[in-house]
């Protein structure tokens, strides 16, 4: 009865190292088969989320690679945990988080 799913899409059978363009294009076709839209990916990588700089260069180029997965399953919706926000915005974490968003977003 749903009309629509999210996927998780960091490891297992739907991830981007794992599935190639063909891939992609055959799990698209068997969800709207089924009637179902493709109506996000689920990217969380655990973790501190964007909180440490160290981390963010391999975790923000993930992540895009799992935005250009979900473009390519039809969906521009992807949702992950960015961390804990610091409510202070002169907090250094804040600075890191907002530039690795902003890296997503652009």
């Amino acid at each position: 009865g749903a009309d629509g799913i999210q996927i998780y899409a960091v490891d297992g059978e739907v991830c981007p190292e794992v599935m190639d363009r063909s891939t992609r294009n055959d799990f698209k076709r068997y969800c709207a088969d089924l009637g179902l839209e493709i109506a996000a990916l689920c990217g969380d990588l655990g973790g501190h989320g964007f909180a440490h700089a160290g981390d963010n260069v391999a975790k923000v180029e993930r992540s895009k690679r799992i935005v250009d997965l979900a473009a390519d399953l039809g969906t521009s919706v992807v949702t992950t945990h960015i961390g804990v926000v610091p409510a202070d915005k002169t907090n250094p974490r804040y600075a890191i988080m907002q530039a690795a968003c902003r890296e997503l977003g652009e």
